[in-house]
């Protein structure tokens, strides 16, 4: 399972058709290509998938649009630090 959390946190680094990436220091955030109702749509996909994948690496955190029950506008991925 480890093997392809990692190949899904290295796919989702990657801005695609459905979603663009903001890198930060503690992990980043996959959200729609903009504010249109088809780059909305398109991006439920991808949250859905990158939220199947809660890692050891990343806790996943989806944050729900407003009026779009069991729909997501971001999720962050932040970095679980070791200690």
């Amino acid at each position: 399972m480890r093997v392809n959390m990692e190949s899904l946190v290295a796919k989702l680094k990657i801005p695609s058709p459905h979603h663009e990436v903001e890198i930060e220091a503690d992990g980043f955030i996959i959200r729609p290509l903009d504010d249109s109702v088809s780059a909305f749509e398109d991006f439920q996909t991808v949250a859905q998938e990158a939220m199947r994948y809660a890692g050891e690496d990343y806790e996943i955190v989806a944050h729900p649009a407003d009026g779009a029950p069991g729909k997501f506008n971001k999720v962050y991925f932040n970095r679980v630090r070791c200690t």
